[in-house]
């Protein structure tokens, strides 16, 4: 099994996007096609007096599945090479956030 990092971009001072390629198609052989197991996020945090510690999002400890992302209905962005999938904001992936509010 393969893994993939991505990194994520800040949208607004307490919210980062992030996301991940599953399929890439390309003339000159480079694309690839990947069926997506399990995923979870994690953020490395500087503490005040320096410690670095990684904070994982997960399911109590479970990873995530796709269907937890994209079971419900999903927003496209197209752009000029294909589109994007954004996540509904109602699916499972987001309960850790609604939890924080």
């Amino acid at each position: 099994m393969a893994e993939q990092l991505t990194y994520g971009r800040q949208i607004s001072s307490d919210v980062w996007q992030t996301g991940l390629t599953t399929l890439r198609s390309s003339y000159r052989g480079d694309g690839f096609a990947y069926d997506v197991e399990a995923m979870a996020f994690f953020m490395d945090i500087r503490r005040p007096a320096g410690e670095v510690v990684r904070l994982w999002q997960s399911r109590g400890g479970a990873n995530y599945s796709m269907d937890d992302a994209f079971s419900l209905p999903t927003t496209t962005k197209y752009i000029a090479y294909g589109n994007i999938q954004y996540a509904n904001a109602d699916a499972a992936i987001y309960d850790t956030q609604r939890a924080c509010r």
